[in-house]
């Protein structure tokens, strides 16, 4: 797993680069049936669902499609509307993913198009989609997944400009600059990699003396805070949740004691303010705080620890915020002592329903 953690610069950097050489340097021949006047549903399981949920902020942010997220497992049993053009875009890192297979099966019945973004070109389920776009993550042996998961959310973010930059969403300005802080991706990723990595190691002496742990974000850093709860579970057993910042107050701030640990996802936008308000409720509730921010001065408490972060802007949020997770959770199992390849009751590719 820490390999693979360290290896996401360069996959990233390999996978942004054949986007621009080959996949999407003809994205409107390969597209323009597909996305105009639909709606767009994303679908996943687990850490692909994640992925899927950051893709539902990256259209909203870039498009004006209307765009929402489903469980792959929940979907295959619900009624679709024959009658409305849906697109729906698949996310599996295997591309065998049963529940997600069975899903796309699903749709293809009820005469809808799909897309899927997989790591594996040779999978059942780029033989049954409509358009496939690859990830270039090279292979993952890790269960809990990592590089993979950031070529996919890489993927949507290209997607999303593009589809934007097609429909006259986004300004050709504005698709520049997007598509510039993407190529400087690879650049950012290995710097913070090496200069998180201490106060990851710290992070994880203090998880060890809380008996759960809370991640709370806000608009897309909230789909990063369940991934993050999930590797943390995944690898070290611990009991995690994830939380949206303005639920805190709607019943799980009741779980706040001083036994409890909360990490605290900060981007300097527009929501920081009421992102720090929610780590102050919970520190005055003698709940321990981490606040991972870009923006310097944060509160000061007893109860609280403040990391800095890169500068972050709306396309790249996500990947800052992701990392510093994966290496918490890493140096956390590893003080624990667990199988952190290959965690108990999990498997690669979950193949059966």
């Amino acid at each position: 797993m820490l390999k693979e953690i360290h290896e996401q610069p360069e996959v990233i950097k390999a996978t942004q680069k054949n986007y621009l050489q080959e996949f999407f340097n003809d994205f409107e021949s390969k597209f323009k049936n597909l996305i105009l006047n639909k709606k767009i549903i994303f679908v996943g399981c687990g850490t692909a669902y994640h992925a899927c949920l950051v893709g539902e902020y990256y259209f909203n942010k870039y498009t004006n499609i209307d765009t929402s997220s489903e469980l792959a497992s929940e979907l295959r049993y619900k009624k679709i509307n024959k009658d409305e053009k849906i697109l729906f875009i698949f996310i599996s890192q295997s591309g065998e993913t049963m529940d997600t297979l069975m899903a796309l099966k699903y749709i293809k019945k009820n005469k809808h198009s799909s897309i899927v973004i997989t790591n594996s070109l040779q999978s059942s389920m780029v033989r049954e989609a409509d358009v496939t776009i690859p990830t270039y993550a090279d292979k993952e042996v890790g269960v809990a997944s990592t590089k993979a998961f950031t070529c996919q959310i890489l993927s949507l973010a290209n997607l999303s400009i593009e589809i934007g930059k097609m429909t006259n969403s986004i300004s050709k300005k504005d698709y520049n600059k997007n598509l510039a802080i993407l190529k400087l991706l690879p650049i950012k990723l290995k710097k913070l990699i090496i200069n998180f990595t201490p106060e990851a190691k710290k992070i994880a002496k203090k998880l060890s003396q809380s008996d759960t742990c809370y991640f709370i974000g806000r608009n897309i850093v909230y789909p990063i805070a369940l991934e993050g709860s999930l590797k943390l579970k995944e690898i070290s057993y611990m009991h995690s949740e994830g939380f949206p910042g303005g639920e805190m107050k709607h019943g799980p701030i009741a779980l706040i004691d001083k036994k409890s640990l909360t990490i605290c996802l900060s981007p300097n936008n527009e929501l920081y303010e009421k992102s720090i308000s929610n780590a102050e409720e919970i520190a005055a509730r003698n709940g321990k705080v981490i606040i991972l921010s870009s923006v310097k001065i944060q509160i000061k408490s007893l109860n609280t620890h403040n990391v800095s972060l890169p500068k972050e802007n709306f396309i790249d949020t996500p990947f800052i915020y992701t990392i510093p997770l994966q290496l918490i959770s890493y140096y956390f199992a590893l003080n624990e002592g667990t199988d952190i390849d290959q965690p108990r009751n999990l498997a690669k590719s979950v193949t059966v329903e």
